[in-house]
């Protein structure tokens, strides 16, 4: 059995998209285990980006303090087209804002259970499907 703190998946697009999941410094291919059974159990505690273990979390992990006062955890972070960054206009760490915020972003159309569009930073990799060969390719600022 392994046991670790749960991490955002790492994931790559190839032929299908194939995620792999840390755990304890060692990749995981995700896609090895589909069709099989595994369990996984939460143990009621979560840990915060600065450390802080809590039974309570708030938007995406935060325990209460961060939330109200990381930039990580602003609601530009979530909704990218709130940010007064380039104004000069401090939403929470105007420096951070402006390195994090002010970068390279993708706009882009998906089509999940309908069309949506939606926004993304450049550092995070756009792929997308070539429709006429049906291949992956990088699209690239």
């Amino acid at each position: 059995m392994l046991r670790d703190t749960l991490k955002r998946m790492h994931t790559e697009l190839n032929d299908v998209v194939h995620y792999t999941l840390d755990i304890h410094g060692a990749d995981h291919k995700m896609n090895d285990y589909i069709g099989k059974k595994i369990k996984i159990e939460w143990s009621g505690v979560v840990i915060c980006q600065c450390g802080k273990k809590s039974d309570k979390f708030y938007r995406s992990g935060y325990c209460y303090k961060c939330f109200w006062e990381s930039p990580l955890a602003s609601q530009s972070i979530f909704k990218p087209e709130l940010c007064t960054a380039h104004l000069g206009i401090e939403e929470r760490d105007l420096e951070w804002e402006k390195e994090f915020q002010l970068a390279p972003h993708y706009v882009y159309l998906a089509n999940s259970s309908g069309i949506k569009v939606g926004i993304t930073r450049g550092s995070q990799g756009v792929d997308k499907m070539d429709g006429s060969r049906g291949k992956p390719s990088n699209i690239t600022s």
